[in-house]
């Protein structure tokens, strides 16, 4: 029997201790809906799939006591979010979140992935905080004008040469108040 699809709306996968052995299937990684994967305690061996990358809700990871090797994967913020312990007994591993660095062959290290947030989301960060600022001040201005132009009952003062003096603005303040 062969199996045509592979459902991708699991939340929770638990297949710890079942004495799997092989490389973890590329496919897992269209679980897009997993939150819980829990691969401990079996004899898996290789490098952890890129395609693991894309499981951006998973909350919870345990791939320890198998025989994976290689790299995490670089540059993907979501395996640094799981502690050490996700990957214990895995003497093969190295890179971030662990504290075993990769080296090649040699035992040179390799230039490992630096987690910093790109320049790129900082100004996109500052354009919505100038532009919250700005929506904020029209917003409060307009409700000021709104104020100004429908509780006071004689609106001529809006037409009147001493508008803009203030002790006019202050007198007209004074009123609607």
């Amino acid at each position: 029997m062969e199996l045509v699809k592979i459902l991708t709306i699991f939340t929770c996968v638990d297949l710890s201790n079942n004495r799997f052995q092989g490389e973890i299937p590329v496919v897992i990684g269209n679980l897009t809906s997993l939150h819980i994967l829990n691969l401990s305690h079996n004899a898996l061996i290789g490098q952890i799939p890129s395609s693991m990358g894309n499981l951006i809700q998973l909350e919870s990871l345990d791939l320890s006591q198998n025989q994976l090797s290689g790299e995490m994967i670089p540059g993907d913020d979501q395996f640094l979010t799981f502690t050490e312990a996700s990957f214990k007994g895995n003497e093969g591993l190295c890179g971030l979140p662990l504290s075993t660095k990769c080296t090649d062959a040699k035992g040179n290290p390799l230039s490992t992935f630096q987690h910093t947030e790109p320049e790129s989301f900082l100004a996109i960060d500052m354009m919505f905080m100038w532009n919250g600022l700005m929506v904020g001040f029209g917003l409060g201005a307009g409700m000021v004008i709104s104020f100004l132009l429908f509780s006071v009952k004689d609106r001529k003062w809006l037409f009147s040469p001493h508008f803009l003096r203030s002790d006019f603005v202050i007198t007209v303040l004074q009123e609607a108040l």
